[in-house]
């Protein structure tokens, strides 16, 4: 996970080894830019109110408002949080940061405090409830092995368990040793 925009961290709510849920906050970014895209948004809004019934500048007034949420999406910011914006005229001043998927947070690089560039690294998350798992298949089974196919792995972390799927890519690397 990425920062959208550049700026300081002001909180982390999530660390390494914790579970999250899809949407919930990880982090707030103090951002100069997303302050401006919000100014932006707001002067479009009260640009287009003025320009309402107007046949000559309705039109390109709902294009530049357009534009200017479509530029707030990109900061991550959702459909209600920007009609929310327009309701109460008044930015906010943090970019929170939310999971885009349920799962566990395998790395955080960031701290409280931290600068931060557009597309810096903030959050490693993983969904554990698919895994890939690479095998070695001895040359006398290759026969038995094709993409498609169903597997089952037992592995010795989780005695009498079996984990269950299917074989998705038969690679062809060969191990050279005996």
């Amino acid at each position: 996970l990425t920062a959208r925009a550049a700026g300081r961290l002001e909180r982390v709510l999530a660390v390494r080894g914790a579970r999250v849920r899809d949407g919930q906050l990880l982090a707030e970014i103090y951002s100069p830019d997303h302050l401006a895209l919000q100014a932006e948004f707001l002067q479009a809004a009260a640009r287009l109110a003025r320009r309402a019934g107007d046949p000559n500048e309705e039109a390109p007034a709902r294009a530049l408002l357009s534009g200017a949420r479509d530029r707030l999406r990109l900061l991550g910011l959702l459909g209600s949080e920007i009609d929310a914006l327009a309701a109460s005229g008044a930015p906010r001043p943090l970019l929170e940061v939310r999971a885009p998927l349920s799962g566990t947070v395998l790395e955080t690089g960031v701290v409280a405090g931290d600068a931060v560039e557009l597309g810096a690294s903030l959050f490693r998350l993983a969904d554990p409830s698919t895994v890939w798992a690479c095998l070695h298949i001895r040359e006398r089974d290759l026969a038995a092995v094709r993409p498609g196919a169903e597997a089952v792995l037992r592995v010795q972390a989780y005695p009498g368990e079996e984990f269950r799927g299917r074989l998705l890519l038969v690679g062809d690397a060969v191990d050279a040793a005996p």
